[in-house]
């Protein structure tokens, strides 16, 4: 049988429904690309090497996950608040569903403790999509927007400007001001 051109799944079963690969009950199924079967008739040395290619693709991928894993674990930053001369540290939204309300942001980044700016993965709440950005908005409650704004309104310069910390260990930040969840990337 031909698979020209498409991906095809490969299943295997003895007769007495026990596998020969991987020792599991019943059927194999395992997905290869039709590379491995341009051909009509396939032995089972070319069937036990694509298995094994499809094995070795799923590890590599397997290994690029748990390599970005134990490199965020690693990663220690600060989400302080954005206080540069002519920038925004804060804004609002009127929602489309209710006009009567307004959401409340805080405009931040991820600072490393060298000082550098970190591009992160941030979930637009209003798009539902995840962006690589340099900054992003964090909603809080309006009386959190509200110091944020009266203590840059003093100086110029927003003194409390840690809004979580992310330690070596830990996969998200712990939030040191108090935030209402959602995040946007654009506004």
């Amino acid at each position: 049988m031909w698979f020209g051109g498409c991906d095809a799944t490969l299943v295997l079963s003895t007769k007495s429904g026990e596998s020969e690969y991987g020792g599991s009950v019943g059927v194999i199924r395992q997905v290869a690309s039709a590379s491995e079967f341009d051909r009509p008739a396939m032995s089972w040395e070319g069937i036990d090497h694509a298995l094994n290619r499809v094995r070795g693709e799923a590890a590599r991928v397997a290994l690029d996950a748990l390599e970005r894993l134990r490199n965020d674990l690693l990663q220690t930053y600060e989400v302080r608040i954005v206080s540069r001369p002519g920038e925004d540290s804060g804004i609002y939204r009127i929602p489309d569903v209710n006009t009567g309300t307004r959401n409340y942001y805080l405009i931040v980044e991820g600072i490393t403790p060298d000082g550098e700016r970190l591009m992160l993965p941030i979930r637009n709440e209003e798009t539902g999509t995840t962006e690589v950005v340099a900054k992003w908005a964090v909603r809080v409650p309006e009386a959190t927007y509200e110091a944020v704004r009266q203590d840059k309104l003093d100086d110029g310069i927003v003194q409390n400007d840690v809004v979580a910390r992310k330690p070596s260990g830990v996969l998200e930040p712990t939030y040191t001001m108090e935030v209402s969840g959602g995040a946007i990337t654009e506004w």
